[in-house]
């Protein structure tokens, strides 16, 4: 079969698509005539600030000028003129915002004080630090040894070093862990119920008390839900299934409410065996 060409009179391109080869059909989806012939305007080499033949950089700008432009936010060369702040003489500075001295008290500056200015400036930076932190010291609450704690954007610290740090947090979650027993213990069985890959759920114990009628489900004895662990009467949640039981799960469909002795009473064995 031969190969077809493009309906354009003298062009003997291969046909891509409606008929015509690439180049007419481009034309085509660009001009709506495959016949248009369009090109785009030469690009201006120079740069665009009237009077300089420098060669086009960016922006339409030789590179001097977008140097300018690009420093102090205008590519016009600005001077000003200008009083030195050390011998009150009248001089022309090219960069707005720039020197303050003239050529010669900027180069005496430079020989004299210049480094020196520095490190006076640094020394009183740090005295003023000092100083501040001073002001702040305080007494460690673990062990009471006073220290002058780093100055940051955060609260000041309330210990000494990180072994004192880690001793005060140690302390205020063993004291949580201790106010909260009911969070713990739900914590635990959760961790339990994970390990072991059983459906798991955040359980109120007072809603199983509720629903209970607060009564032991293994001795059937009132439970006292004032009473905190670790009193043996104190309540707690038994698993019906125990979590070391296959077909278990820590869900309100697989608790009951105890009391704290009896659910350490029956431990992991079957509810039939403990009552």
């Amino acid at each position: 079969m031969p190969e077809r060409t493009c309906v354009i009179d003298g062009c003997d391109r291969p046909a891509k698509s409606r008929g015509w080869c690439q180049t007419h059909y481009m034309r085509w989806r660009r001009n709506g005539d495959p016949l248009i012939v369009t090109s785009k305007p030469p690009l201006p080499t120079g740069c665009s600030i009237d009077g300089c033949a420098g060669s086009r950089y960016a922006r339409g700008w030789c590179a001097v000028h977008y140097g300018r432009w690009f420093n102090h936010g205008s590519p016009d060369e600005r001077t000003e003129t200008v009083a030195c702040v050390d011998c009150d003489v009248s001089f022309v500075r090219t960069r707005q915002g720039g020197a303050l001295r003239c050529d010669p008290c900027r180069l005496a500056a430079e020989r004299g004080y210049g480094r020196t200015a520095w490190e006076k400036k640094a020394a009183v930076l740090r005295a003023a630090r000092a100083q501040a932190r001073a002001a702040n010291s305080r007494a460690c609450k673990i062990c009471g040894t006073i220290f002058a704690p780093s100055m940051s954007s955060g609260p000041l610290p309330s210990t000494c070093s990180q072994s004192c740090r880690k001793l005060d947090k140690d302390l205020r979650g063993a004291a949580w862990r201790k106010a909260n027993p009911d969070k713990v213990r739900d914590y635990q069985h959760n961790r339990r119920a994970i390990l072991r890959d059983v459906p798991h759920a955040r359980i109120d114990e007072a809603v199983v008390a509720e629903r209970d009628n607060f009564t032991c489900a293994l001795c059937h004895e009132p439970v006292d839900c004032e009473l905190r662990w670790p009193h043996p009467m104190s309540p707690s949640l038994d698993h019906i299934i125990p979590l070391s039981k296959d077909g278990t799960s820590h869900t309100y469909a697989n608790v009951q409410l105890s009391h704290y002795s009896c659910n350490c009473r029956r431990g992991a064995r079957p509810l039939e065996a403990a009552n």
